[in-house]
């Protein structure tokens, strides 16, 4: 059927696949496949669609969710409607600044490994858009990583973490103007963490009631 409001409907029909068929994948052991095949259109189509300068936005309609997405970028994480306490331990934010083609080898602005490192850095106080586009990059662009335990990309072992990278072009981080040339944004998560964080996600884009006027944008 066609949704009434795709940039909020479509992601509650994938949201739908990803509950009703996680069993079968993890009978396959593809549970981190599917999680992310399906994780890059519920989370990359409402943000291209909330734009304002998306072809089917309206910069003038009265969108619930693009005014309020707006405000939420400039919150950190935890103070956001997708935080969820029980899952602090399970999400890293960092900056790559060297050896970015070799995750084993990822460096970050103190020397270390970003996941490595005595206390690894934690997402929590990281403000939203930071780490919502880092994902969202990193899928619509393929910079996306299976990690081990020890934060590695070794063959056959069990996947762990996801790692989504992204330039810091646009980046609100006050580190920014200290990284060098061609550092990038490092969000890792564990997969329980981002089905639970893409649950919430949808459950926000629900309570939205849209206005005749965005059903035409959306």
């Amino acid at each position: 059927m066609i949704p009434e409001r795709f940039c909020i409907d479509y992601p509650s029909r994938v949201l739908t696949l990803l509950e009703r068929l996680s069993p079968q994948a993890e009978q396959l052991d593809l549970s981190t496949t599917f999680l992310l095949s399906l994780a890059m259109p519920m989370l990359v189509i409402p943000l291209e669609r909330l734009k304002s300068g998306h072809l089917f936005s309206d910069t003038n309609a009265d969108s619930g969710p693009h005014r309020a997405l707006q405000t939420l970028y400039s919150a950190a994480f935890e103070d956001t409607p997708f935080w969820i306490e029980d899952d602090r331990e399970r999400w890293r934010f960092a900056y790559v600044i060297r050896n970015l083609d070799s995750p084993r080898r990822w460096e970050d602005e103190h020397g270390s490994h970003p996941l490595r490192r005595p206390e690894p850095s934690q997402a929590a106080s990281t403000r939203l858009d930071d780490f919502v586009l880092t994902m969202r990059n990193g899928m619509s662009h393929g910079t996306v990583v299976y990690l081990d335990e020890n934060g590695d990309e070794s063959p056959h072992r069990r996947v762990t973490q996801i790692a989504f990278l992204s330039n810091v072009t646009g980046s609100t981080a006050e580190a920014v103007g200290t990284l060098p040339r061609g550092a990038r944004r490092l969000v890792a998560v564990e997969e329980d963490a981002l089905r639970r964080f893409l649950y919430a996600w949808c459950q926000w884009l629900r309570s939205f009631s849209l206005s005749s006027t965005l059903r035409l944008a959306a």
